[in-house]
């Protein structure tokens, strides 16, 4: 079996890299992510699809939301950000799944109910 080339993601630890789904077969082309905002950008629009890889830009949306903080944000804050994800796909299971383990971490005493 030939292996294509073609990376779906890629991760650099400052961004990610998306291949833009929505312009295959004909045309190759990424999208890059640099911010949260931009991965929900990427899973609203349907540049991602399947549900691993809107889960994986999910994830790490998350971490590029994190990365660019410069103090440790409130639960609520946090909260705020990760509906904004959910919201981007609303019935994406693996999304939901990788934000439930996201939150598993937390004490439970902290933890609101999601959406």
């Amino acid at each position: 079996m030939q292996e294509s080339g073609l990376k779906p993601i890629l991760w650099t630890n400052k961004e990610l890299i998306l291949l833009d789904q929505r312009v295959l077969p004909g045309t190759t082309s990424y999208l890059t992510a640099k911010t949260l905002e931009d991965c929900i950008f990427a899973i609203r629009e349907m540049v991602v699809r399947g549900a691993p890889a809107i889960a994986i830009t999910g994830a790490f949306g998350i971490a590029l939301y994190l990365n660019g903080l410069s103090s440790k944000p409130t639960f609520s804050e946090l909260k705020i950000k990760l509906d904004e994800l959910l919201e981007s796909r609303p019935t994406a299971v693996n999304l939901r799944l990788a934000i439930e383990e996201f939150f598993s971490r937390f004490p439970k005493r902290i933890i609101p109910p999601l959406i």
